[in-house]
């Protein structure tokens, strides 16, 4: 679902080598599952979703929510900590068609360096940004998702817009990967945030143009950089269908010998 296949989240081994105690989940999956649960049969606008904590093998999740059209909602594990917490909008149909999209940026052709290794300040200079191949979303990979999250398949007609930050994440976290990049290859996960622009329907066609978006230097981590990713999905039609942004942390720069 995520397209993530760091060893982090698949190899005990290397996640112990690492001083956690198991492997830990994706954080997509906490999300998916946050919203999923809280959409049912509405359709969400806009989400934010920050992580505070990883999720590990065996963890017990709880959801807790406010109520209204837009809801605060935080996860916590069997031990009461806070795992992520954010905040859903929902919307109608209506709502969406008249909502104002941004520009769609062009996306640039990109060829990694073989040698290089990858920090945050050379991935905002020259790093992977371009178009993903158009993915098809069929009615059984809805379901597959709806089953897992256990929201509403919205009338038989609507992909959640989770599934559909889900997949453009996954189309930019490929590209992504194809680079060298420092320490363990898996920089922190700390914010997902996407605005839908208009609905996504079973059979749509769907591109992700994606961009590195900016950079700032970590003040609690000296040496580490918060680097934003910008993601774009567009439709057949050529139209923006959701306009979103991750935040990492990384190293930002080759450490001084």
């Amino acid at each position: 679902m995520t397209g993530d296949n760091s060893r982090v989240h698949l190899d005990r081994d290397y996640a112990l080598s690492l001083g956690f105690h198991d492997n830990f989940a994706h954080g997509l999956l906490g999300g998916s599952w946050a919203a999923g649960l809280l959409s049912r049969e509405r359709l969400p606008g806009s989400m934010e979703v920050n992580f505070d904590l990883p999720v590990f093998v065996g963890d017990t999740l709880h959801l807790s929510a406010t109520r209204g059209a837009g809801c605060e909602f935080s996860v916590r594990n069997q031990r009461a900590q806070v795992t992520s917490r954010g905040r859903l909008e929902f919307v109608d149909v209506a709502q969406l068609d008249g909502r104002a999209a941004p520009p769609i940026f062009e996306p640039t052709d990109f060829q990694a360096d073989a040698g290089k290794v990858y920090y945050a300040r050379d991935i905002i200079a020259d790093g992977p940004r371009g178009r993903s191949s158009p993915h098809r979303f069929e009615a059984q990979e809805v379901r597959a998702f709806c089953q897992f999250t256990g929201q509403g398949l919205q009338g038989g007609e609507w992909v959640p817009s989770m599934l559909v930050f889900c997949r453009s994440f996954a189309d930019w976290l490929k590209a992504f990967t194809q680079v060298a990049l420092p320490d363990s290859g898996s920089p922190g996960h700390l914010q997902d945030r996407w605005l839908q622009h208009r609905p996504v329907y079973i059979g749509d066609e769907l591109t992700t143009h994606y961009r590195p978006g900016g950079l700032r230097l970590s003040n609690s981590r000296p040496g580490m950089g918060l680097l934003e990713i910008e993601l774009q999905t567009v439709n057949q039609h050529g139209e923006l269908v959701q306009h979103s942004t991750v935040l990492l942390m990384m190293a930002a720069s080759e450490p001084r010998k």
